[in-house]
């Protein structure tokens, strides 16, 4: 329907209805919606399901839990980690590498490629391709851009940058930026790439890294929290070390949080404590959190305190 913005203005003016509108990424997106009603709309982004929501479904989301209930949490967790959170994934209506399979075949590259008229559909394959494969890693258009070019695959840089925009455009990946101060320095950062749902990376590379995945998981449960990349999320590195996610609160620091599989003390890693001690210096923010797997302390060091929490409870505890 062509000009369908100009009615739903008028239905809108008569102030009599609550009106919902829904559409993919191909025909237009959520920002240009706000656009066209001049500033009347509220945009709602529906992602695949939170945490919380599987709770729902499994009857599993209450106050207290006793061991048997926690083991359940534990398996569906693990779950989720790997095949993500699709709803027809997690209702088993589906089977996951096909569904996935097909979401990336024909939903993403169309939405992108009818959207804005692509003609290069084997250079945006291949940049979708690779995005997926960082998954939770630093990414680099000018890497890509030289792989392309060894395969003789024919491209420009421009237009590599083209793709990481339409990839943020329709929510497929997201490109998290350097915390700093200087809005200059964010923009000119190397940005760590997150895909939407873990099972976009399971089943889009056939591989399974635990760690990848849980970081994945935690920057996910953070964007269905609200948090906004590149706005109040971030991450942090300096010197050669890194932090995983940095939250804004009013544009002050409200905390730094680390991601590590970790089932005891022994299997944290030095550094993972170092990054947290060092960031909280140079950042200045005490509330240091430590997402475990499954180990639970509180760890003094140098005059800080690390909280050291496993996934599953920290996941009933933002949604509580």
């Amino acid at each position: 329907m062509s000009n369908w913005e100009k009615e739903v203005y008028k239905v809108y003016e008569r102030k009599r209805f609550y009106i919902f509108l829904t559409g993919s990424s191909s025909k237009f997106l959520s920002k240009e919606i706000a656009t066209q009603l001049r500033g009347r709309s509220l945009v709602v982004k529906v992602f695949p399901f939170s945490f919380k929501e599987i709770l729902q479904i499994n009857n599993l989301k209450k106050k207290f839990y006793g061991s048997e209930e926690i083991g359940k949490i534990k398996n569906l967790l693990r779950f989720c980690i790997k095949r993500g959170c699709f709803p027809d994934i997690i209702l088993k209506k589906v089977e996951p590498s096909e569904f996935i399979s097909e979401l990336i075949d024909l939903v993403i590259y169309r939405d992108i490629i009818e959207r804005y008229e692509i003609k290069n559909r084997v250079a945006l394959e291949f940049f979708i391709k690779n995005a997926i494969a960082s998954n939770s890693n630093m990414f680099s258009v000018n890497k890509i851009y030289n792989s392309a070019k060894s395969l003789q695959l024919k491209v420009s840089k421009n237009t590599l940058y083209d793709f990481q925009k339409f990839l943020e455009d329709v929510n497929m990946v997201f490109f998290l930026r350097k915390y700093s101060r200087s809005i200059r320095k964010i923009e000119l950062s190397l940005p760590k790439v997150y895909v939407v749902d873990n099972g976009i990376y399971t089943f889009g590379t056939y591989k399974y890294d635990i760690d990848i995945l849980m970081e994945s998981f935690v920057f996910q449960e953070l964007l269905k929290l609200g948090y906004k990349p590149n706005k109040n999320l971030f991450y942090f590195s300096n010197n050669n070390y890194e932090i995983d996610f940095v939250l804004l609160e009013k544009e002050s620091i409200k905390q730094l949080i680390q991601v590590t599989y970790a089932s005891n003390r022994d299997e944290i890693k030095k550094e993972e404590i170092d990054n947290l001690i060092r960031a909280s210096k140079e950042l200045t923010c005490k509330n240091l959190l430590l997402i475990t797997w499954d180990y639970e302390d509180k760890l003094k060091i140098n005059g800080k305190t690390i909280t050291c929490l496993p996934l599953w409870k920290w996941l009933l505890e933002i949604n509580s």
